[in-house]
């Protein structure tokens, strides 16, 4: 298998991505964060998808009601390019796409790295049990950008 792709990482092989590119709504570039390839701790992998200041959601139909368990977001940490986490990422969950339940709320605490290293963060929502169509994750940048390489859903 080709360098990037996460069946390489032992964590990817248990949380096997019950998405695929097809179910993400919104802008086409949101479409990677489901493709099954994971950006490199590297600020130039061309990989990683970028979020800038400001309020983003990440839709995803799932097309079928579905059986959610756990939700993992891969995120790059890189303070010296000013790429960080959000304070708090939301999860909210649909059956018909129009109401949404908040079906949890993650604090993200940043450990800054001054250096010179860069580093993944994987946030997991974990102790999901519910059945749902539509998923959406929701958070606001106030000072830093985001990238993220990786959306899996099981």
């Amino acid at each position: 298998m080709a360098a990037g792709n996460w069946p390489k990482l032992p964590l990817w092989e248990r949380l096997a991505n019950g998405a695929t590119i097809d179910m993400v709504l919104g802008k086409a570039d949101l479409k990677a964060l489901l493709d099954g390839r994971v950006a490199e701790e590297d600020s130039k992998d061309a990989r990683w998808v970028k979020f800038e200041k400001g309020y983003h959601e990440l839709v995803v139909d799932l097309q079928k009601k579905t059986r959610l368990r756990k939700v993992m977001l891969r995120m790059l940490d890189y303070n010296l390019d000013g790429i960080g986490m959000p304070l708090k990422v939301y999860l909210f969950t649909s059956l018909d796409g129009k109401e949404y339940r908040l079906a949890s709320i993650k604090d993200t605490p940043h450990f800054p790295n001054n250096r010179h290293d860069a580093w993944i963060e994987n946030l997991l929502f974990d102790q999901l049990d519910e059945s749902i169509r539509y998923m959406k994750v929701a958070f606001e940048l106030r000072n830093k950008c985001i990238w993220m390489s990786c959306l899996l859903i099981r």
